[in-house]
């Protein structure tokens, strides 16, 4: 193999391989705009989590409150009606 050969063949595998660099380049901008945006619907997703927990944090305070509300009206009608049977003589 001549020089020239030689120096031919170095020269395509420097493309190859400056083309190879040049790809894998573009590739890793694309993944790390892929990460970026990975991330921040990430950090919405921690965001909506800790909203979901407020919410349902409220929900069982109102849940407790409903079920005190029905404790006391049914202590209330339990109250009014031996009342009615009371005065109705029973």
């Amino acid at each position: 193999m001549t020089v020239d050969e030689r120096i031919e063949k170095l020269t395509e595998r420097h493309e190859a391989l400056a083309e190879s660099v040049e790809l894998l380049t573009h590739q890793i901008d694309r993944m790390g705009d892929k990460i970026d945006r990975l991330s921040d619907n990430m950090e919405r997703m921690s965001d909506n989590m800790e909203r979901m927990g407020d919410n349902m944090e409220r929900m069982s305070d109102n849940i407790d409150r409903l079920v005190l509300a029905t404790v006391r009206i049914a202590n209330a009608v339990e109250s009014h009606e031996a009342r009615i049977e009371k005065l109705e003589g029973k």
